[in-house]
Formats: structure tokens, sequence, C-alpha cells
């Protein structure tokens, strides 16, 4: 317990204390290169009593040098350094709000693209269009990564997989995949349980007589029609063709059972072909 206190007030602690470290820092370079550099200069000339503190061009150049770093330093640690973060927002923050709604925003069609496209087109960039993209899809991309590491952290080290996830994910994906493609094969094959024969019940012999002339336009006429009066099926062996699996002998009867009606108009027609 009191090494996750420390862990967690640790970050608070040293974002008060860098800064004061680091202005000491500065602070005891500051003294100790006037201390070394005017020691220097004295001890050059100690015996004419003229030190010169031009007299080494090295010397002199390492000073500016070093005291223009510090002076940069110093202003940097007086104005910080302002990070600004761009790209989208909804890589900022693991949360799992935050997450899935980067998921659902993922899956929406050209959302994705329209906005890039707007940035790329207002930004000054040397990157193309292209580079911008893959440079996009890298950042979404350790976003995800982020969020997954923070959901590995809550799993213990090396410890294995829930049976629960192995059942519901590695089983039920499994026995769909298996049934996406075993299932339209036993489906319309004859290891469908549900499939059924498609016996012939009934059969109806109809003869009908076309007429079309440009001028009367279309005719028609029944000539004959009529159910049949013996069906029965014909055993493996009578079947005339190997390939039918089912054959059926049928009669019909010699006479329709309705007369032959033809209209007057039909009758000249039929004498004009």
């Amino acid at each position: 317990p009191s090494l996750s206190s420390d862990h967690s007030s640790g970050p608070g602690v040293a974002r008060y204390v860098i800064p004061i470290l680091q202005k000491v820092m500065l602070l005891v370079q500051l003294v100790v290169i006037h201390v070394l550099f005017i020691r220097m200069w004295v001890m050059q000339d100690l015996e004419r009593r003229s030190p010169k503190m031009l007299g080494n061009f090295i010397q002199m150049l390492l000073y500016v040098v070093y005291i223009a770093y510090l002076v940069l330093t110093s202003l940097q640690l007086k104005y910080d350094v302002h990070v600004i973060r761009g790209g989208l927002a909804l890589t900022r923050n693991t949360d799992l709000l935050t997450s899935l709604s980067l998921k659902a925003y993922g899956a929406i069609p050209f959302v994705e693209e329209l906005r890039v496209l707007a940035d790329w087109t207002v930004t000054k960039t040397s990157l193309d269009f292209f580079m911008w993209m893959k440079l996009e899809d890298a950042h979404q991309n350790l976003a995800i990564t982020a969020r997954d590491m923070l959901v590995r952290r809550m799993i213990p080290r090396a410890g294995p997989r829930p049976s629960y996830e192995k059942v519901l994910q590695g089983g039920c994906l499994l026995l769909l995949l298996l049934g996406l493609i075993v299932g339209p094969i036993m489906f319309f094959s004859t290891l469908n349980p549900s499939l059924k024969e498609n016996t012939v019940t009934a059969v109806t012999l109809k003869a009908e007589l076309f007429i079309n002339n440009p001028q009367t336009g279309e005719k028609s006429s029944v000539l004959y029609s009529a159910g049949q009066s013996k069906l029965s099926a014909l055993d493996e062996e009578s079947v005339p063709d190997p390939s039918d699996t089912d054959g059926f002998e049928v009669t019909f009867p010699q006479l329709a059972e309705s007369y032959w009606l033809i209209t007057q108009s039909l009758r000249q027609q039929m004498s004009n072909i």
C-alpha cells in the first residue's frame, strides 16, 4: 500500500521539485563558470599585474557560447515549452468512452477522409496528401495501442486468458465459421432433415391455337385440355434417363373434357393463312 501511494504522489511532487532543481543547477553553473574564468584570467599575467581577458580567443569563444547556452536555458525555464496538440481530439484520452467513440468514428464511411483532407488543405506542410493520411493513421493506431496496453495492465502479468473468453470468442467464432461454410451445403443437400420429396400429384395437358394477324391482332382457341387419367411412378430401372431421379408414367384421355369452340372471326382468319 505504501508503494502505491508513493507512486501515485510521485508525479505531483516532481512537478514542483524538478523546476526548482533546474534553476538551482543553472545558478550553480553560472557561478562556477565565472569563478573559473576570473581565476584563469588573473593567473595568466600575475607578475605584470595586467590580466588580459581577450588574450586567448578560444577561452573567450568558450565563455560566450556557454553564457549563451545559460541564457537560452533560463528563457526556456521561464516561458516553458508550449506543446500544441493537433490531430483528432478522440486520440488524446484512453478512457473507455473515448475509445468507443473513436471506433464508432472510424466506422463511419468517408468522415475520416473528409476531415484529413480538410486539415491538409488548410495546413502549411511539406507532406503530400498521402503522407498526411499515413501520419493520421499512425496517430490513431498509437492511440488504439495505448488503450490496449492500458487494458493489458488490468490483467496479471503472464496470466492465462479466462475460460469464458475462450468459450465466447474462440468457440462461438469457430461455430459461426463452420456454420457459414457447412450450413448452405447441408441446407441444399439430402442431409437437411426438413427436405421433402417433390412428388407429382396432378398433370394437365393443354393444346392451344394462337393466331397473330396485324389487322385483327392476336386470337387464341383451346384445342385440347384435360387432366391425367393415370399417374404412376416408375422404378429406377424403368427411368429412360439415368440422370433423372424421379420418373412417372402419365396417361391422358383421348377426348378432351370440353368441346372445341371456334368463333367466326377466328375461322375466317384461319382460312386466310
